[in-house]
């Protein structure tokens, strides 16, 4: 679709590996009928952080994460699009999109199980050590590491 051609000289400045994800994740984008409701803004903003988006997560995560984030942010993008200030410097953009990135990232910590918030308190975490709590802890009767 021509909407895309906002991101083909990126692409194109991509490695073979990124660039086959970001097809499929462009693939996914353009089956979304939430696109009808905003043709280009996915574009703009994936133009604007695809340098810094992780490709760890299914393309059809990210894209749901892509049109939640425009869906709830839709009218501050609309602005800093039709303002001067963009049309002068059209990177202006980019710190509107940062909540994306960050949503797209934490998503990847939580698929990879690295710093997930437990944000109720419920996990419950059992650590056990694999000598019998009565010998531990113990008298060290070996004299040579000592010195």
């Amino acid at each position: 679709m021509l909407h895309t051609r906002i991101l083909t000289t990126l692409i194109d400045q991509l490695d073979e590996d990124t660039q086959a994800y970001v097809n499929s994740l462009i693939t996914c984008i353009e089956k979304d009928p939430r696109l009808d409701d905003y043709p280009n803004m996915p574009f703009l903003v994936l133009y604007e952080t695809l340098r810094e988006l992780p490709t760890y997560l299914e393309p059809e995560i990210v894209s749901n994460l892509l049109f939640s984030f425009i869906v709830h942010n839709v009218e501050d993008l609309k602005r800093t699009i039709h303002s001067k200030e963009y049309i002068h410097n059209n990177k202006v953009l980019r710190s509107h999109c940062t909540p994306f990135v960050i949503a797209v990232v934490r998503d990847c910590m939580k698929e990879v199980d690295l710093a997930y918030e437990d944000r109720n308190r419920q996990t419950l975490y059992h650590l056990d050590w694999p000598i019998d709590p009565e010998k531990f802890p113990y008298i060290d009767d070996d004299d040579e590491d000592d010195e």
